[in-house]
């Protein structure tokens, strides 16, 4: 947005002591984002008002005509091209030196001494475009030069700039910092916020209209939608002459970047930037039966914009109409069917407030943005309404001597004033702030910038808030203590470090052990870290035994493959196992990350000891589902089986918590069962260890053996570290291991095999499942199993003899307990 200083100062006497940049300095450290400050002038450097003083034709070119052009004391001869060139005329004249844009083109250039077929010419007599001043001298074309004859009290080489007044300075601000300050966005409101920040006095904004008695002329306003439109006001002023504005208003309303048009639309553009106020002008005779109608468009319903636009409305779209068709888009755009034109004699001068939130959607939805929509869309205050319309029917019978007002202004609408009080504590102003700021300081402050106050007591004030800002400006205590703070300054706090007691974090000793597991397995076990998705496909989770019944399904899923929460880590690791195989043979993965538990599998984990406490009651049917980490891995290769258990006893000892791999006959639906492993501390069971089983493999179609860990890490965080590490020496005397391979029911266990076979002797120190077999020249519902045993004694060397005496008790044992016999 664009402000003029010398606007500015029609409101408020700014101290000469304030440049525009110190201005704009204020400005930017209290209130708004001032992003240039510029001399409206600054392209008339060098520029002068010269006349005409002879004229003949060039002797070299048919239209170019040599000129003589006094400029006060001096004469320059010049070459110029004008089709409107006279003798005795007056003009904008350029010295050497000027910048001027050529035929109205490009960048600006600088002007020097020229040659133009053959003639010198010092200087230039200019056109409106090479001067940026088409807006203030339309011209016809691009050869007709400046005619400043009509332009009264003009002095022979005055500067142009001071001739016309164009010595305003502009200062142009951000919009987006005005968005939450509908106040602001007029010259009247900044003005207000110039004379707070300054001490100046504030000129009151009022109006010396009389309101019309005359009903001369009908005007009936009917508002459909209330919500939509709180307040309506509308006017028939006749006796209207269309012709372009005087001089002062057209210069000004260049001076922010408005193109004049004519005294009537112009008229409503100048109280838009002087109050903020959107104006709209019908012409009457355009409005059929005299009537108003502010409702809503039906959807589909169409209407040609005054750009000319044919477009198309929704059902949320607000429209002025009159009893036949729609004749404005409200708060956005007038229509083309209304508008005035040279031959209007008689206009409706509309002044409404709008509901912003609807103005924004139509906005949006059209693409459209105008002056008007940019501020109803802030929510204007609808008191505003009144102020707008009294201030341009001053302007217009002021203009036009010939207008007349010929009806009664309609105010229409369910809007009414509204007290908004707010109570402010002093001393929580001054503990919020860090600045004990006198209690005069803060109502001189507030008062300045139009609040109303009364004191309560010593301690508190009673606030009356403005309606300009009242709207969604200030609403709570902090706003009002916003106001006092920025405008006391905020380079005016002293900065102070608060008195903050430090005290140390409390370690959170769950992401502590994670990045120290993920270190671990990462540079000390040769795993490769995965992240998956929390969603899986729930077509897929039968392999892993659940059921869709079982798992929680998202609302609104990314697709139908992603659709359900993970109920385990292992469906998206067996498919990152699928994608890697694609590249390499042997691999190790692992994931840390949160499953997902519904009621009735978390239920069954309870049952099955895999999970220890819950944080929610069972019975309520509004609970968050259990939401624990857990930590998996996986092995692809040769030998995995004892791999995975080697990383898991590692892990155990690198973490310093006691974990125990003890053989278990619990159902995993996705464990080779004769390899299952629980991992277990202080009685607790947090997951297990063995291989991928042949059938889920085969699902799955993985070819290669796959050995898995599963755990839970929530509980595994939870676990107490080991007190104290023991030493123990390594063995100095050798061992001997002997191999022995049995033949024996399927429904015997390895982990009873193992077990009883540890049970023969002290001496036997390891027993190690090295190989399962079934097949050719093995009974159907038998297996071979194969075992290595590793004996040794504390104080000496074992001898073969002694070794072969407890291997034979061993292979009674066997086949005593479990009818084994030994495979050749």
């Amino acid at each position: 947005m664009l402000i003029s200083t010398n606007w500015l100062k029609k409101f408020v006497n700014i101290p000469a002591s304030i440049t525009p940049e110190k201005l704009a300095e204020l400005l930017t450290l209290s209130t708004v984002e001032v992003e240039e400050v510029r001399s409206q002038g600054a392209l008339l450097n060098n520029v002068v008002v010269g006349k005409v003083l002879k004229l003949e034709d060039h002797p070299n070119a048919d239209k170019l005509k040599l000129a003589v052009v006094g400029i006060g004391t001096k004469k320059e001869k010049v070459v110029c091209g004008g089709v409107n060139l006279k003798k005795g005329m007056l003009v904008a004249f350029a010295k050497v030196g000027a910048k001027v844009k050529w035929h109205g083109e490009g960048e600006p250039v600088v002007l020097e001494k020229a040659k133009i077929r053959g003639i010198e010419s010092s200087g230039m007599i200019c056109s409106a475009s090479e001067l940026e001043l088409e807006n203030i001298f339309p011209q016809e074309s691009e050869y007709h030069i400046i005619n400043l004859s009509d332009v009264k009290k003009l002095k022979i080489g005055k500067s142009l700039a001071s001739a016309l007044s164009l010595d305003d300075t502009i200062i142009e601000i951000e919009n987006k910092s005005l968005t939450n300050r509908p106040d602001l966005w007029s010259h009247y409101g900044l003005a207000r916020e110039v004379a707070a920040l300054t001490g100046a006095k504030l000129k009151p904004q009022t109006s010396n209209l009389k309101h019309p008695t005359s009903k001369k002329d009908k005007l009936i306003v009917e508002i459909k939608d209330n919500q939509k439109c709180p307040r309506y006001l509308g006017v028939v002023v006749s006796n209207i002459k269309i012709e372009p504005s005087p001089m002062w208003l057209a210069k000004q309303l260049e001076a922010v970047g408005v193109r004049p048009i004519n005294n009537i639309v112009d008229i409503t553009n100048y109280v838009l930037m002087e109050l903020g106020q959107p104006l709209h002008a019908f012409d009457y005779n355009n409005i059929k039966n005299h009537k108003i109608i502010v409702r809503t468009a039906k959807r589909g319903e169409k209407i040609k914009t005054l750009d000319d636009q044919i477009r198309t409305l929704d059902s949320d779209d607000l429209l002025i109409a009159d009893s036949e068709a729609p004749v404005a888009l409200a708060g956005v755009m007038g229509g083309a069917n209304s508008e005035i034109n040279d031959s209007t004699k008689k206009i409706i001068i509309e002044s409404a407030n709008f509901e912003a939130s609807g103005i924004r959607r139509t906005e949006t939805r059209t693409g459209l943005r105008s002056e008007a929509s940019i501020r109803f869309e802030k929510a204007l205050p609808p008191e505003l309404a009144e102020e707008g319309i009294n201030r341009a029917l001053e302007l217009i019978l002021e203009l036009i001597p010939s207008a007349k007002i010929t009806s009664s202004i309609i105010d229409a609408g369910t809007y009414k004033p509204k007290k908004n009080v707010i109570t402010l504590n002093l001393d929580y102003l001054n503990r919020l702030v860090g600045e004990d700021i006198a209690p005069q300081k803060v109502i001189q402050i507030l008062e300045s910038l139009g609040f109303k106050t009364s004191a309560i007591n010593d301690k508190q004030l009673t606030i009356s808030i403005p309606p300009f800002r009242a709207t969604r400006d200030i609403t709570i205590e902090e706003d009002l203590i916003e106001e006092v703070a920025r405008i006391y300054g905020y380079e005016n706090l002293k900065p102070e470090m608060p008195h903050v007691k430090l005290t140390p974090p409390k370690t959170n000793t769950e992401r502590k052990l994670e990045r120290q597991i993920k270190n671990i397995l990462t540079t000390g076990f040769s795993f490769q870290e995965v992240e998956n998705y929390a969603y899986i496909d729930p077509k897929i989770v039968t392999h892993f035994g659940f059921k869709q019944t079982d798992l929680i399904e998202l609302e609104n899923p990314i697709s139908p493959e992603q659709s359900h929460l993970r109920p385990s880590l292992l469906i998206n690791l067996a498919k990152n196992i699928k994608d890697n195989l694609r590249y390499i043979n042997e691999f190790k993965l692992f994931e840390i990350g949160r499953v997902f538990i519904n009621a009735k599998l978390r239920k069954e984990c309870e049952t099955t000891k895999m999970r220890n406490k819950f944080n929610t009651d069972l019975s309520n049917k509004e609970f968050l589902p259990c939401q624990d980490k857990f930590l998996s891995g996986v092995i692809v290769g040769n030998n995995v089986f004892e791999e995975i258990k080697s990383a898991i006893e590692n892990l155990s000892q690198e973490i310093d918590i006691d974990i125990q791999l003890v053989p278990t006959k619990v159902k995993v639906h996705w464990a080779e069962w004769e390899r299952l492993l629980e991992i277990k501390s202080n009685n607790k069971t947090l997951g297990y260890v063995s291989e991928l089983c042949p059938s889920l493999r085969t699902a799955l179609k993985l070819a290669s053996q796959v050995g898995v860990f599963e755990l839970n890490f929530t509980e595994l965080a939870n676990l107490p570290k080991q007190k104290t590490t023991e030493f123990t020496e390594l063995p100095i005397y050798p061992s001997v291991t002997r191999d022995v391979a049995i033949i024996v029911s399927q429904g015997n266990m390895y982990s009873d095999i193992a077990e009883a076979i540890n049970a023969v002797s002290p001496l036997i120190v390891e027993v190690e499942l090295f190989d399962v077999y079934t097949g050719k020249n093995i009974t159907a519902g038998q297996r071979s199993l194969a075992f290595h045993i590793t004996f040794r004694a504390p104080d000496r060397t074992l001898e073969a003899k002694e070794v072969d005496k407890i291997f034979e008790k061993v292979v009674s044992k066997l086949e005593e307990k479990f009818k084994a016999k030994l495979r050749d």
